[in-house]
């Protein structure tokens, strides 16, 4: 279980954005910017008054998708599906997170670069962790049989 874990961590590391599902009065989907600890616990920043969060705080379970958007429909496919609980991170770990978030995006990944007013404005956002309970790795490229299962 501990191999597929890393793998799963590894590929995350290569990726910079997901799209997380909520349901509160309805279903939203949502595009994030996110990192990821070595629990394999993503954290996200939005601004509380987002739809996505104003979900959350109904309904604290969500789903998420994680894959490179530039992958072309023929060959191998490599890509990850979650299903997890959401909870607002506490303030210390709210800062380390924002910046860990932050100095991923300025690395040029994916060819966004924030500028410096970007961090300014998320001044009343908060962060989000998304714990896993269920991940499906969907990998048509290195496992033969295209895809494994951790459940946390």
């Amino acid at each position: 279980m501990e191999e597929i874990k890393e793998q799963i961590y590894k590929y995350l590391q290569t990726q910079i954005l997901m799209s997380i599902s909520t349901f509160g009065e309805y279903p939203w989907p949502a595009i994030v910017y996110y990192v990821v600890d070595k629990d394999l616990n993503l954290y996200f920043i939005s601004g509380p008054g987002d739809q996505h969060c104003k979900n959350i705080k109904e309904n604290n379970k969500v789903s998420c998708a994680i894959y490179n958007s530039s992958q072309v429909n023929e060959g191998s496919k490599v890509g990850i599906q979650y299903s997890g609980e959401v909870s607002e991170v506490n303030d210390l770990l709210q800062v380390k997170w924002m910046v860990k978030l932050w100095l991923k995006l300025i690395s040029g990944k994916n060819g966004y670069k924030p500028k410096a007013e970007d961090l300014l404005n998320a001044k009343d956002a908060r962060v989000y962790k998304v714990a896993p309970k269920k991940i499906k790795f969907y990998n048509s490229r290195d496992f033969k049989e295209k895809f494994r299962i951790y459940n946390n």
